[in-house]
């Protein structure tokens, strides 16, 4: 009878194998290390097959420790460090190029580029995720543009795609099985979790072909059995997760609320949301956590890129410590940071900020500040940047928790796990087992072929270790955080005042780009062209209505575009194709995060046609009934695209938050207006006065935003 779990955990800098018991104990470790390679400033790479022969290496050196043959492993379960891309060859299972690492930020300005191209929220709404070089899209795209060859192999078939998890699987299967599990499909930025499937969209706007990706498989299945010649029989490969959602699994987070810290290279904050994606709104992305049984648990998280590597930073380019744990000692020997701030954002900052230019910055430093004072700021770094995302995380699923589970490397450090409590204000609860990723991946295998019989027996093997609770008072706390904020916007203002430095390359305004004279109005509304011409007159333009222009009155343009975007741009195009001169035209609607985004660009016929505001503020209603309020946000998304007959475009987007009520205020304005009520105010958009509305509507936010671009091309 089987007496172990062995789960392979593939992390950033290190391969581990643990063999786990089924009351949940690690028997046997063997971990090592491999190459770190960074070609250029900002690239981060690892070789692929070092990453296979080491993970292999330390399975049978795990085995070995304790005697244990294959017969005594009951299953398999994997974790890997995310978003990491690999291509190889289908045939010979060669790698055509290096792992290109998370970390990496070579492809920030295609990913710039997309983002220019209006496509943020449509990447959202399908993905869950931000537009990011962080992310795996841009990475693969890199690779099929560079590599010689790469793009006419993988259209032909020859070439796969893995994250490290699908390149381990392959190996250990020896080919017979190139597939990942729902979490590591989620984090790629090319699959859809709404509808679980690779997004065609997305697909044909990167350029990737669909036959070079794995099948999307449960993160808790058998997926297929190792080849015989590796541990000398068959083992089954019970499950695959990412090491993030494998820790919130590790850590017993199974019910809606439920948060978990991993102190990492990068320090990892995810949230379960239950059967529902929610939609964040403050820097997070939506993500999948597991799936299971046929059933996918969402959950929402915070990526902060650097944590554990700041402490590094301290051992290896600074050399203030020699070892990691020196760190709790140094900062001891203060009882604050004399007024100093860290923000170690190496690689720029992550959630809730996602600003891939900003870099890291030490402030507040006076002739007192010494180097334990510096040591303490940057664990207090850490401990501040969790407490955003935790802010974050509460606005936007309307849950408080008052409790985190921690766990990873850091975690052990007790100095670290006081000022968590402290600036988060949150009780800090670390477990026996801090391998939590490790013992996750375990639990998502041995669950797979019965190894634990349910998630009770699970519940039953977590145990505290220690629990930290806040020591100082609400108002240190808050003066603490106000000295981060302001440090982080140095931070910020670094991306902002040093683009060049930073690598950013600012738009090219040609000397052709002349604003124009006349502007034709797509729209028939015209209040909608008031507005406009409100805008546009102080750049010297004059807008007319599309009558005015010669445009029929039956010529109308079909939105039929998936985004905002997508419908703003082909209703100027249009006018601007038609009439030879510049055009303007703007789509807008209602975003309903619980509702996935919908009814979205289909706000006016959301009922059907024809289009009619009771019966679309009908249908709202019954499909929201029973939302509790904490559910029930929104926004009115609209932009506005101008566009010249000659190809060159330019779109603004502007927003207004506010949350859906369960019932009808007001008889004023149109649409949804009797249903949303925005944030910061206490009275419907139906209620509220036109002055008030115009200055805060979305449309009049778009249109400031098209008035700072415009003014952009004037200088």
């Amino acid at each position: 009878m089987a007496k172990y779990v062995m789960a392979l955990d593939a992390g950033t800098t290190s391969n581990r194998c643990i063999l786990f018991d089924r009351s949940g104990s690690m028997v046997s470790v063997a971990q090592k290390e491999f190459r770190q390679i960074f070609p250029h400033p900002g690239w981060v790479e690892h070789d692929a097959n070092e990453i296979w022969s080491t993970q292999v290496g330390v399975a049978v050196e795990a085995m070995a420790k304790v005697g244990a043959t294959a017969e005594d492993i009951a299953a398999i379960g994997i974790t890997n460090q995310r978003e990491t891309t690999i291509v190889w060859d289908r045939k010979t299972g060669e790698p055509v190029y290096n792992a290109i690492v998370w970390q990496c930020r070579r492809t920030s300005e295609y990913a710039d580029s997309l983002r220019e191209k209006g496509l943020t929220e449509v990447y959202r709404q399908k993905t869950g995720l931000e537009i990011d070089a962080y992310f795996s899209a841009t990475k693969l795209r890199w690779i099929l543009d560079h590599v010689e060859g790469a793009r006419e192999r993988a259209e032909n078939g020859e070439l796969l795609f893995g994250t490290v998890e699908t390149w381990l699987i392959w190996n250990l299967t020896k080919g017979k099985v190139h597939a990942t599990d729902y979490s590591n499909a989620s984090r790629t930025m090319m699959f859809n979790i709404h509808t679980l499937e690779w997004d065609r969209e997305i697909l044909r706007e990167l350029d990737i072909p669909v036959c070079m990706l794995p099948e999307v498989r449960s993160s808790s299945e058998v997926l297929g059995y190792t080849d015989p010649r590796l541990f000398g029989a068959p083992i089954a490969i019970g499950g695959a997760a990412g090491d993030q959602q494998c820790a919130l699994f590790g850590q017993t987070c199974f019910e809606p609320g439920d948060v978990k810290n991993t102190y990492g290279t990068g320090g990892f904050l995810l949230m379960n949301t239950g059967d529902q994606p929610v939609m964040s709104r403050n820097g997070l992305v939506t993500t999948i956590a597991w799936g299971i049984g046929g059933r996918v648990t969402y959950a929402l998280e915070g990526s902060i890129f650097v944590a554990g590597a700041a402490i590094q930073w301290l051992r290896d380019e600074l050399r203030l410590i020699d070892s990691a744990a020196d760190s709790e000692y140094m900062a001891g020997k203060v009882p604050d940071t004399n007024g100093c701030y860290v923000v170690p954002a190496f690689t720029g900052l992550g959630a809730p900020y996602w600003n891939q230019y900003a870099r890291g910055t030490i402030v507040g430093l006076s002739r007192g500040v010494n180097k334990s004072h510096i040591i303490r700021a940057t664990l207090e770094s850490l401990a501040y940047q969790v407490n955003d995302v935790l802010e974050a995380m509460k606005a936007d699923s309307g849950m408080l928790s008052g409790r985190v589970k921690v766990d990873g490397g850091a975690s052990k450090n007790n100095l670290l796990m006081q000022l968590q409590a402290d600036i988060s204000g949150a009780e800090v609860v670390r477990p026996a087992c801090v391998e939590t990723t490790a013992l996750g991946a375990a639990y998502l295998a041995g669950l797979a072929v019965g190894f634990w019989a349910s998630r009770d027996d699970v519940l039953r093997n977590w145990t505290e270790d220690r629990s930290f609770v806040p020591e100082i008072s609400g108002a240190e706390r808050q003066r603490k955080i106000g000295g981060w904020k302001r440090a982080v916007r140095c931070a910020l203002a670094w991306a902002d005042d040093s683009e060049e430095e930073a690598g950013r390359k600012e738009p090219e305004v040609h000397p052709e780009a002349e604003l124009p004279e006349t502007i034709i109005a797509a729209s028939k509304n015209e209040n909608k062209i008031r507005e406009m011409e409100a805008i546009t007159r102080g750049f010297g333009m004059r807008v007319i209505s599309r009558r005015d222009a010669g445009v029929p009155e039956d010529f109308d343009v079909e939105e039929d575009g998936e985004t905002f975007e997508e419908n703003a741009l082909k209703k100027a195009r249009a006018i601007a194709e038609r009439t030879g001169k510049p055009a303007i035209a703007d789509d807008s609607g209602l975003v309903v995060d619980r509702l996935g985004g919908r009814p979205g660009v289909y706000s006016a016929r959301f009922a059907g046609e024809p289009c009619d505001d009771e019966k679309n503020n009908d249908k709202l209603l019954e499909e929201m009934k029973g939302v509790p309020r904490a559910q029930r946000t929104c926004r009115f998304v609209s932009v506005i695209a101008l566009v010249w007959p000659d190809g060159r475009e330019i779109t603004a987007r502007g927003e207004c938050e506010g949350h859906l009520l369960e019932e009808r205020r007001g008889t004023g304005g149109f649409g949804y207006d009797p249903l949303f009520l925005p944030d910061g105010q206490t009275e419907t958009f139906a209620q509220i006065s036109q002055e008030v509305k115009n200055q805060i509507s979305h449309r009049s936010r778009a249109l400031a935003e098209l008035a700072r671009k415009l003014e952009a091309m004037k200088e």
